[in-house]
């Protein structure tokens, strides 16, 4: 550690007490009734104690799903209207709510953290505590063949996914200690890091914020991934094309968008150990009324 990462780190908080938040969640959500519970109920599992929830115009009931997690873990609700809000969102999580937190992940509501050697989160991120943060590299799943939304969980009905080596897990997502990253967010992945600091990947090698996350070829989570249900059912990509982006990502959503991100290619259950978690919440929820 070089003698001027003391001083970046305190810069953005001087005179700032520990943290009461060790591991907290932020994300912007529009329409996303069907899943979102299951989401947060999973991270929570793997404790995450608040979710700063950027409410986008949702019509479907999906504040209710959102005020539904029972406590320990914390839901807070910012009203967030703005079109391709994202980046606006981020900024304002990290200049309002950074201070509360130890870790921030800036994650979506189809991308859930898993761990795979059945570490826990506070666990890995512990062995990450002098960086600026921890990129959670993509593993991007298909339909498994599903025409029609399925009935059980997200985690047990999807479980084929792209090869490694498949341009789609090129990505990654961010966990970061808010006091060691910039607040001017210009991507959705990656954070420009203080100075002094660095944001590392699972094999604590580097990853440069200048490119985007990207990763070519795709690098592959030894401890900490991110899997991306990128398309779900086909009726429930259908569902996700029509509400609309709350990026400004060129890409669009349509069935040539699906056909390149249905990828099946591998068998993957490594999710299923976590379901249990997120199947009691959903019982407990139904016995609770």
């Amino acid at each position: 550690m070089s003698f001027l990462e003391p001083l970046a780190a305190a810069l953005p908080g001087l005179f700032s007490r520990t943290p009461p938040v060790e591991i907290a969640v932020v994300a912007i959500v529009k329409d996303e009734v069907h899943g979102i519970f299951e989401w947060l109920a999973h991270h929570a599992a793997l404790g995450v104690q608040r979710f700063y929830i950027y409410e986008n115009g949702s019509t479907d009931g999906t504040q209710r799903e959102l005020a539904a997690l029972p406590p320990p873990a914390e839901v807070r609700i910012i009203d967030w209207p703005m079109k391709t809000g994202q980046l606006a969102a981020y900024r304002h999580a990290l200049s309002h709510f950074g201070h509360e937190c130890r870790w921030m992940a800036f994650i979506d509501a189809d991308e859930f953290m898993m761990p795979l050697k059945g570490e826990t989160l506070p666990a890995i991120l512990a062995d990450f505590r002098h960086t600026a943060g921890l990129a959670l590299p993509w593993a991007c799943f298909g339909s498994s063949g599903h025409d029609r939304r399925p009935a059980g969980t997200v985690l047990e009905s999807y479980l084929h996914r792209a090869p490694d080596d498949n341009h789609l897990n090129g990505h990654v997502k961010s966990i970061v200690d808010p006091r060691r990253v910039w607040r001017w967010v210009r991507n959705p992945h990656v954070f420009l890091p203080r100075l002094g600091w660095s944001q590392k990947l699972d094999d604590g090698s580097t990853i440069s914020p200048r490119r985007a996350g990207l990763q070519d070829p795709p690098y592959v989570a030894q401890r900490l991934r991110l899997n991306h249900y990128v398309v779900k059912s086909r009726e429930d990509f259908e569902i996700k094309a029509a509400r609309g982006r709350v990026s400004t990502h060129p890409l669009k959503r349509d069935a040539y968008y699906f056909e390149l991100s249905d990828r099946n290619e591998v068998f993957d259950d490594s999710a299923l150990p976590y379901a249990a978690a997120v199947r009691a919440a959903i019982a407990r929820r139904a016995a609770s009324g």
